[in-house]
């Protein structure tokens, strides 16, 4: 029976929920999501709800290689191919405003955190926004929902 996963980031008072993603201009960010160590992501919601609009990127990895946690100048490159570690393909979000919602409830996208070891598991993925053109800070909302394997 598979078990329910859910992070949230959001400062609007949800239970359990995570501080809202806020990237300064000029800036992208990568986050560090606790999260299980494998599983299948079946949902990725993402918002913003402050600053000027803007059109964005969106990266989610199963390693912090290309992009390690925290904020870097959105020219930087990444530190190695990003393909290589992409457990959804990149997501544009092209209109300024627009809410990214990735639902695949049949399967889910797998992944697991390549970072850990056998007897060291780092219970993370990684999500990188990345604005396009921000000409001041923004917030973003985050939701992800996965689902792990339970064995009894």
């Amino acid at each position: 029976m598979p078990k329910v996963y859910v992070k949230r980031f959001t400062d609007n008072g949800a239970p359990k929920a995570l501080p809202a993603i806020v990237i300064t201009a000029g800036n992208k960010r990568s986050v560090a999501v606790p999260f299980p160590t494998e599983g299948y992501l079946t949902r990725l919601v993402i918002k913003q709800t402050d600053g000027t609009p803007v059109a964005y990127d969106v990266e989610l990895l199963d390693s912090e290689l290309p992009y390690p946690e925290g904020e870097s100048l959105v020219a930087d490159p990444a530190a190695d191919d990003v393909e290589l570690y992409r457990i959804i393909p990149q997501q544009n979000v092209g209109i300024p405003g627009d809410v990214l919602e990735i639902t695949n409830k049949e399967h889910g996208y797998p992944f697991h955190n390549q970072d850990g070891t056998f007897t060291d598991n780092q219970r993370k993925i990684y999500l990188v926004i990345i604005p396009d053109s921000a000409v001041d800070d923004t917030t973003w909302d985050v939701s992800l929902t996965a689902h792990t394997e339970a064995w009894g």
